[in-house]
């Protein structure tokens, strides 16, 4: 599809420090902070985010080395997606009735659920499923002008089948938002764990198994949506595909801590500098 090229290119120095931070290998404050500085904007933008009140340092620090020292090379990574995807991701998005800032914040929303369900379950890497999070839904903005052509016709099915919007615009387009977002992670050579979790986070069960990653980005937006939709919480226990619980040994409480602990996570997004 032409509109996932037309989506600015994913910053070099970003993939660098995803694969830096994905290979298990221990990669020294040094090295990160050299990789960063080759590109002196988004050095600027990444000190800019290290020092907001978010992160609460105890001190400023005005070098890389300094930032990655005292955060750690993934919280690194994760600001650096940040930084990277925030001007993409607050476009408004005419398809789906998304004004500016929306996708952003519901995408954010989402990052900070599914790193806190990998923080219950012990996960091995909580800021990976920060990052698949973040982009679960990056596929609408090149699917936006498509949507906006069709939604007479996604209404239509929803209304007559009582679908839901996602199967509604699989069946009208023959695919769904959620595939093009993996087609993006793929242009954007981001690893493949990503790509499963952006594109499988509507569909997780593939061949009657779950990957944990899939399942925490998956959870993560079926939190953000039991937040933000008053219809949707009543029935939020109901929909959660069970194989999804079970692959990460969670039970319903620990989804009631996440979501306390994600409402006091949104509180303190004002003060990450992104806004």
């Amino acid at each position: 599809m032409a509109g996932v090229r037309d989506l600015p290119a994913m910053p070099n120095v970003v993939i660098k420090i995803m694969r830096m931070t994905s290979k298990g290998e221990a990669t020294s404050p040094k090295e990160l902070s050299g990789i960063i500085a080759q590109d002196p904007n988004f050095s600027a933008r990444i000190l800019k985010m290290a020092n907001s009140a978010y992160y609460g340092l105890p001190r400023s620090v005005s070098t890389l080395s300094d930032a990655v020292l005292m955060l750690g090379n993934h919280s690194i990574r994760n600001i650096a997606m940040l930084a990277a995807t925030k001007d993409t991701l607050r476009q408004k998005v005419d398809g789906y009735e998304l004004r500016p800032g929306e996708l952003w914040r519901h995408s954010l929303m989402c990052a900070l659920a599914s790193q806190l369900l990998a923080e219950q379950t012990f996960y091995h890497d909580k800021e990976v499923a920060f990052v698949g999070g973040l982009l679960h839904d990056v596929g609408k903005l090149v699917l936006g002008p498509y949507i906006h052509e069709r939604l007479p016709s996604i209404r239509k099915r929803i209304d007559s089948e009582g679908c839901s919007f996602v199967e509604a615009e699989r069946a009208v387009l023959g695919f769904d938002h959620a595939e093009i977002g993996g087609r993006i992670a793929l242009h954007w050579n981001l690893p493949s764990v990503l790509v499963s979790a952006i594109s499988l986070h509507h569909n997780p069960v593939q061949k009657e198994c779950v990957s944990p990653l899939v399942a925490l980005v998956y959870l993560g937006n079926l939190i953000c949506f039991s937040i933000t939709d008053s219809n949707a919480i009543g029935s939020f226990s109901s929909e959660i595909n069970k194989q999804c619980m079970e692959v990460l040994h969670l039970k319903e409480k620990h989804l009631s801590t996440v979501i306390l602990n994600l409402q006091e996570q949104m509180e303190k997004v004002p003060l990450l500098s992104v806004e």
